[in-house]
């Protein structure tokens, strides 16, 4: 089993750890067009030059994040094809591991990706504020808004919950394209069109479960919820959805991988 995961590992840190390290040099050097060094170079006629590049190297930080989000799903979902549904699945599913291992490798693997792409995503938000107003006005805000209402929040632990509600949800994604995948595989002509309608029929019935589950659990309307509560409500309502949201992905995760599993098991189709 550590045999698998580490060569899961080996076969996409290198696409990682290059989107990882862009990022980071690109984040760094929109930090410095957000700089006064860099606003000093215009004069008081031409600040709307320095404007329009600042806010244009903003946007392209946010795409770029956006891209390495897809980067690492197209990363994980090729390897997961390269792996165990092309020729060299022929010698992966030869392994003296079970279905169920092979699968929870690629699962799990994502997941630690994933962790480090949203650490990734955290730091280059940390350099873009850095030396700005921003971060103190914001932990100020916080901070007060618990001393006027006598509530504990820890910024630390509210940070914790919500990175990991969010990468166990985009472990539950991808892991959503494994699933659909294997569906896909058992199709010989129309397999990436049966890729497609899986990801898209399980995407919906996931939704769906997700909001069903969340109602019965008492999280209704947030805004209907919230209106007329007290601080301390509030405060606990949106630690209460994030608590639950992060058990709905990390089961999500777990009914996609024993879905995958179970059809590699028995429905592999290697033509």
């Amino acid at each position: 089993m550590l045999n698998l995961i580490y060569y899961d590992i080996k076969a996409t840190y290198k696409r990682i750890l290059l989107t990882v390290m862009l990022l980071s040099l690109l984040a760094f050097a929109v930090r410095f067009l957000w700089s006064d060094v860099f606003m000093s170079v215009f004069d008081n006629k031409n600040f709307y030059i320095g404007n329009i590049i600042q806010f244009a190297a903003a946007a392209l930080l946010g795409v770029c994040c956006f891209i390495a989000f897809v980067v690492i799903i197209y990363g994980q979902c090729s390897w997961f094809d390269e792996n165990i549904l092309s020729a060299q699945g022929q010698l992966t599913n030869m392994l003296p591991v079970s279905s169920y291992q092979i699968v929870f490798s690629k699962i799990l693997v994502a997941f630690v990706w994933n962790v480090i792409i949203l650490l990734t995503f955290v730091g280059v938000s940390c350099v873009f504020f850095m030396e700005s107003d921003i971060l103190e006005l914001l932990v100020s805000a916080v901070n007060e808004f618990a001393k006027l209402n006598n509530v504990h929040i820890s910024i630390v632990s509210m940070s914790v919950s919500i990175c990991l509600c969010i990468a166990l949800a985009m472990t539950g994604f991808i892991s959503l394209c494994f699933l659909s995948q294997m569906v896909g595989q058992i199709f010989n002509l129309t397999r990436n069109l049966m890729i497609f309608i899986s990801f898209f029929a399980f995407a919906v019935v996931s939704i769906s479960l997700h909001i069903l589950v969340l109602r019965l659990l008492g999280i209704a309307d947030p805004l209907t919820a919230l209106v007329g509560k007290t601080a301390p409500y509030v405060v606990s309502y949106v630690f209460s959805v994030v608590n639950k949201l992060t058990v709905l992905n990390f089961l999500s995760s777990l009914a996609c991988w024993l879905g995958a599993s179970a059809i590699l098991k028995n429905k592999l189709n290697m033509l």
